[in-house]
């Protein structure tokens, strides 16, 4: 983890370098450790294992347990009734808790299916960035004029995902 390398780092500081210079780097470590931020994933990832949650076979893609997939699609049901109550109520502090809930379940699903998030992530991004925006509403399939729609010759994400998925349960990552 990220505490880990610091650590690492904080100890190698000390024992390498001279004591003038040590202060100088564990103020740059400090500063690093500020500024360079982890994931949201793994944010939760973290959560996860502080409660003993998901790390069974963590990293091997699954489909979970009938049982947790019942319990985390609640989870999202909850968390979406929720965002439709904030906004009906006009409530903003709501609403935003329920988006960053949304997220927090999203990444701790995605996790305890032990697929490769960042990795899936950037397969998507680069999918939907090939996307148009549609003219009007009757362009789109949800009759919206915000939508985003394919464009000819548009190729799906989803080869590249089994493929990303094949590596990750063959054991070499991307």
């Amino acid at each position: 983890s990220r505490s880990t390398a610091l650590s690492l780092l904080y100890q190698l500081v000390l024992e390498f370098l001279p004591a003038e210079k040590a202060s100088m780097a564990r103020e740059a470590l400090d500063l690093i450790n500020r500024e360079v931020k982890q994931s949201n994933f793994d944010d939760v990832v973290d959560f996860h294992h502080k409660f003993g949650v998901g790390t069974e076979v963590e990293g091997v893609p699954h489909l979970p347990p009938l049982d947790i997939f019942n319990f985390r699609y609640r989870f999202f049901e909850e968390e979406l009734r929720e965002m439709r109550e904030a906004y009906v109520e006009k409530d903003l502090v709501k609403f935003f808790d329920a988006h960053l809930d949304l997220a927090y379940i999203t990444h701790g699903s995605a996790h305890l299916a032990g697929l490769p998030w960042q990795p899936g992530w950037n397969v998507i991004h680069r999918a939907n960035m090939k996307k148009r925006r549609a003219v009007d509403a009757n362009e789109s399939k949800r009759s919206h004029h915000l939508d985003v729609v394919k464009p000819e010759g548009w190729e799906p994400p989803e080869p590249k995902l089994r493929e990303l998925l094949n590596l990750q349960l063959r054991g070499r990552t991307t």
